[in-house]
């Protein structure tokens, strides 16, 4: 569906769409990860959020370069 969008708005929400996903799963992986690690609720949720931001920010990256190479034909 990203690669047939043209509108910029409707692919922001797909985007937006699996992004979401992605940052809960890199959120719950490092949490888990660290909650083994280290007690302090700060930097567990610090962390999480952290790599969630990477990984959400990851998979916009690639819907959107699948995208633009899709539109290019």
């Amino acid at each position: 569906m990203v690669g047939f969008a043209r509108n910029p708005a409707v692919r922001i929400v797909v985007l937006a769409l699996f992004a979401v996903p992605a940052f809960l799963a890199g959120y719950a992986l490092i949490y888990g990860i660290m909650k083994n690690a280290s007690d302090s609720a700060i930097l567990l949720n610090t962390l999480g959020i952290l790599a969630g931001l990477v990984i959400g920010g990851a998979a916009i990256v690639n819907l959107n370069a699948l995208g633009e190479s899709v539109l290019s034909r």
